[in-house]
């Protein structure tokens, strides 16, 4: 049954067709004779452009509400861009400060765990010269024990001219790198020891020719220890020299004394009745 057209509807479509015949009057010009037919045919044509041109437009609408839609790609973050960030928003704890040539692991992380990648460098630190050889601790540097000075005095000869005095090497922090096994070693470096003439000009050769020279050694807990080796190391591709203790440091001395990475020691010099070098270590705690 179909619906009866609305008053609204009729003149609605009655101007229609007004403009429709006078489009038709432009067109054909206005001396003509009307063609029923033909005007039917006219008004259709015009209608189905109409229609054609509605419904271009709105596949155009569709098209552009399901673009709208649509996700749009994220750029994917590459590891150089995600590294950068971890490093400015998720700084790892400050680490000890490694001596000259000290190799440390930092691992840089990514978004995703396989692109986790350890990077291993060797990091080059250049200290000032320090007066007395004092790194970290009180200064002025404490002086020995009492117990330590009755030991030293029984392996020296008191007011003997050719007699070298008590003297401080070295006052530092010890690091990881000082109490590990597998490296057995304590490192001295050249730039922060108070002086090198300690050594005569034999010991000096000795070194220089890659030689160690054995050194007796007094610990912590006042033992003394004599299979200790006394050399000097030169990095390679930095100008630093290193004097180092090693051979059997770390079971004659970091195992029996229970060092410790952050603990702060002394180390003093100074040579027997025979003016053969010894060392003194003093833990400061």
């Amino acid at each position: 049954m179909k619906k009866k057209m609305t008053n609204e509807k009729k003149i609605e479509l009655l101007a229609w067709v007004c403009s429709e015949v006078l489009s038709y009057d432009e067109y054909y010009g206005t001396d003509h004779h009307y063609d029923h037919h033909h005007l039917a045919s006219f008004i259709k044509e015009k209608r189905r452009n109409i229609d054609l041109i509605k419904e271009l437009e709105s596949e155009e609408r569709k098209r552009k509400a399901l673009f709208l839609s649509l996700p749009i790609p994220k750029r994917r973050r590459t590891t150089r861009i995600a590294i950068r960030s971890y490093r400015h928003h998720q700084l790892p704890p400050p680490l000890p400060l490694p001596l000259p040539g000290e190799e440390t692991n930092i691992i840089l992380k990514s978004r995703t765990p396989k692109q986790h990648r350890i990077v291993k460098f060797r990091r080059q630190i250049q200290h000032e010269p320090c007066k007395g050889g004092v790194i970290d601790g009180p200064d002025p540097p404490p002086p020995i024990s009492e117990e330590l000075s009755q030991i030293i005095s029984t392996m020296t000869l008191p007011d003997h001219p050719q007699q070298s005095p008590l003297k401080l090497v070295i006052q530092r922090k010890l690091f990881q790198s000082d109490t590990q096994p597998n490296l057995n070693r304590l490192q001295m470096p050249l730039k922060q020891i108070s002086s090198d003439d300690f050594l005569n000009d034999d010991e000096k050769n000795k070194i220089n020719q890659k030689e160690g020279i054995k050194v007796r050694f007094i610990q912590p807990n006042l033992e003394e220890e004599n299979d200790l080796t006394l050399t000097r190391w030169k990095y390679k591709g930095e100008n630093s020299l290193c004097y180092v203790l090693n051979k059997n440091w770390y079971r004659g001395v970091v195992q029996k004394n229970r060092l410790k990475m952050g603990q702060i020691v002394q180390v003093w010099f100074f040579r027997d009745k025979d003016g053969s070098p010894c060392f003194a270590m003093v833990n400061l705690g």
